[in-house]
């Protein structure tokens, strides 16, 4: 039986817990969870994965990673982007600092814009 549960970015999942001899496995359902309309291809859907957001259609190339650059994006992060808005996110640098910035996408470019 699946469990609905949250995660530290504050998406759903489903997800069940499998005792084995030594260790506990956490699997997670399957079920692909829609997120926007794809902003490149227009005819699909952006679906969240494990640790991409990628468009359903196999001939569009649009993908998004969940972490990049020192910035995790949730589920709700994926759909005002789609919308052609731009979000404030925090920036985790090498160092260790925060920085504040503005993150959009610029999709004929196949790139997201990160402004300080």
């Amino acid at each position: 039986e699946f469990f609905d549960g949250i995660t530290k970015e504050g998406d759903k999942i489903r997800f069940r817990l499998i005792l084995g001899p030594e260790s506990v496995i956490t699997e997670y359902d399957n079920n692909v969870i829609e997120i926007c309309d794809c902003p490149k291809c227009k005819a699909n859907k952006v679906v969240v994965m494990k640790k991409v957001f990628k468009c359903c259609n196999k001939d569009c190339d649009f993908f998004m990673w969940r972490e990049t650059s020192g910035i995790k994006f949730s589920v709700e992060d994926m759909k005002n982007l789609c919308l052609g808005q731009k979000i404030s996110k925090e920036q985790t640098k090498k160092d260790g600092s925060v920085a504040d910035v503005k993150v959009s996408l610029d999709i004929q470019n196949n790139e997201i814009k990160i402004s300080y």
